[in-house]
């Protein structure tokens, strides 16, 4: 999750070995995908047709909010992050986080609560997926930006870094707008993400979704 937020913790960064991520990618792509970290939540709701999210009274703490995603495939295991937008457990990633996985479980931070999560809608073009997870309820959820997002904009990105199992924060500024990038997709392709906001915060692996 990126957000304008100040007090967030904040710890150097240390990469696990690559095995521990299901979908190896080149240097260059990892640099070329932490331009896709910053995707709008209002898109991507849109995108799978999310009911629009009203603004909460009181801006939810990030931490309740972004949640740890761990998926198993054939191919092993791997890690991710998510954003809450209803209290009932519907869970914003992106794609390439839950593609080809076989089980999906999601961890609350704050309460160190794990859920178990079916992927019920995506959108590879976008490269996001709406989870929901199972018995969920009274969860806390996001609350969208409502401000105009300029370059120069001093931002927070929180996530799953490194597949670590705690939310990481990074501090950064936007420094470009409506970005083009072309990645590996991890099976001997390539897929275009179009429209995306570029920062020079550390996104490192496992902080896709946030």
């Amino acid at each position: 999750m990126v957000d304008k937020l100040k007090g967030a913790t904040h710890r150097r960064r240390t990469a696990l070995p690559q095995e521990t991520h299901r979908r190896h990618r080149s240097t260059e792509g990892m640099n070329k995908r932490s331009l896709a970290l910053v995707t709008t939540t209002a898109a991507c709701v849109l995108a799978l047709g999310v009911p629009k999210l009203a603004p909460a009274a009181t801006p939810a703490d990030p931490a309740e909010s972004v949640v740890l995603i761990t998926v198993r495939s054939a191919s092993g295991e791997g890690a991710g992050t998510g954003m809450v937008l209803t209290a009932s457990g519907e869970v914003l990633t992106n794609y390439h986080v839950v593609e080809g996985s076989s089980e999906v479980s999601v961890t609350i931070p704050a309460t160190g609560k794990t859920y178990s999560a079916t992927v019920v809608g995506h959108d590879a073009s976008r490269d996001v997926a709406l989870l929901q997870l199972q018995d969920a309820e009274g969860l806390a959820t996001i609350t969208p930006d409502q401000d105009v997002v300029s370059t120069g904009d001093t931002l927070t990105a929180m996530g799953n870094a490194s597949g670590g199992g705690e939310l990481v924060a990074a501090s950064g500024e936007v420094t470009a707008l409506n970005q083009q990038v072309t990645v590996d997709d991890g099976n001997g392709g390539t897929e275009t993400l179009t429209g995306v906001i570029e920062t020079n915060a550390g996104a490192v692996p496992g902080d896709s979704g946030g």
